[in-house]
C-alpha cells in the first residue's frame, strides 16, 4: 500500500462538480414541475366538487317545491366556499308523464367558459 504525501490533496474535479450540479438542477426542475401540476389538479378537483354541490343543491330546491315543475329554464347564483357560482337548470318532460328531467350546469360567476360541473336528475310527480 502506497502512502500519499501530506501536501497532496484529493477531491472532485471541476467537471465532476458541474455534472453533479446539472443532474441536481434537472431533478429539482422535475420536482418543482410535479408539485405545480399537483397543486393545479387539487384546485381543479376542489372547484369541481364545490360546483357539483351547488348543482345538487339547486336540484334539491326544485325537488322540494310543492308545485309540480313545468318544463322551463331557471337561473340562480349561490356562494359556496367563498366562490360565487352561477347555475342554469333545464326542466324537461320525459317519456313518462310522471317524471321530469332536471339538467343543471354550474360555472363560476366570473367565467363564461364551459361549466365546471353538470348534473342530471329526475323528479317524480308527488
Amino acid at each position: 500500500m502506497r502512502l500519499l504525501p501530506c501536501n497532496e490533496q484529493r477531491g472532485f474535479t471541476l467537471t465532476e462538480v458541474l455534472i453533479a450540479l446539472a443532474i441536481l438542477a434537472i431533478a429539482m426542475g422535475a420536482l418543482i414541475k410535479g408539485g405545480g401540476q399537483s397543486a393545479a389538479t387539487m384546485e381543479h378537483l376542489r372547484n369541481k366538487t364545490l360546483a357539483s354541490w351547488v348543482a345538487h343543491n339547486s336540484v334539491s330546491q326544485i325537488q322540494l317545491e310543492k308545485v309540480w315543475p313545468l318544463p322551463s329554464q331557471r337561473k340562480g347564483r349561490e356562494e359556496m366556499a367563498g366562490i360565487s357560482w352561477s347555475w342554469e337548470a333545464s326542466i324537461e318532460d320525459t317519456f313518462d308523464v310522471n317524471v321530469k328531467r332536471i339538467y343543471v350546469r354550474v360555472k363560476p360567476d366570473d367565467s363564461s367558459a364551459n361549466p365546471v360541473a353538470t348534473v342530471t336528475a329526475f323528479v317524480a310527480k308527488p
